[in-house]
């Protein structure tokens, strides 16, 4: 239910703003993306890492990035599904190893987190590539961490319609990411190319509609 009325209220969102350009283009407007890497499925999930980055229709700018303690999520009442775990080991050691570079404490990442944010706009829109998972867990991690959350949920978009829209015009993100010459699943890395694949898919929608 909750993933199908984010892509609702994305797609809806999508088209009243035009996305397909000029003043009221989503893309006229300050955008970020955030990507997460977990050790669970559910929103209080424990954090082991978060990317983001700002972009807009023409480029990708202003990067963030930060390692969390595994004890320090626990701490805050977030959890560990052991079946995530056994998917971590079915991934790369590049992805893994750099999970444990230079870590902080989940309070730190999200008060870190939360200055970034600062720097944009007080108007943003926050992309996820599956906003009922990223943003969700995200959202929580500032509750449990009792730091405000920057931004307002009703300016969260979700990045699966975008999948579909592109997958019909002949772009295939799951065949891009494979291709895209970056670490799978290192979160700031998967951050960008997200980005880059919205803005791609976005012109392609107004270049189609012009």
């Amino acid at each position: 239910y909750w993933y199908w009325s984010r892509c609702i209220r994305s797609w809806n969102q999508l088209n009243a703003r035009r996305m397909w350009g000029g003043e009221r283009s989503i893309m006229a407007e300050e955008n970020i993306m955030i990507d997460i890497e977990t050790l669970g499925g559910t929103p209080d999930g424990v954090i082991l890492s978060i990317g983001a980055v700002r972009f807009d229709d023409k480029s990708i700018f202003d990067d963030f990035y930060v390692n969390v303690t595994i004890q320090s999520c626990l701490d805050v009442g977030m959890k560990i599904d052991p079946k995530t775990i056994e998917w971590w080991f079915g991934q790369s050691d590049a992805a893994r190893s750099a999970l444990f570079v230079d870590t902080i404490s989940i309070t730190d990442a999200m008060n870190r987190l939360r200055e970034w944010f600062k720097k944009s706009a007080d108007k943003k829109i926050v992309w996820a590539n599956g906003a009922a998972f990223d943003l969700a867990i995200v959202r929580r991690a500032f509750d449990l961490t009792g730091v405000g959350c920057p931004f307002h949920w009703g300016n969260e978009m979700c990045m699966r319609p975008i999948r579909r829209i592109g997958y019909m015009l002949g772009r295939d993100y799951s065949k891009d990411k494979k291709t895209g010459g970056v670490t799978l699943h290192n979160a700031l890395e998967d951050a960008r190319l997200q980005a880059k694949y919205v803005m791609e898919v976005l012109a392609l929608v107004r270049f189609n509609h012009e």
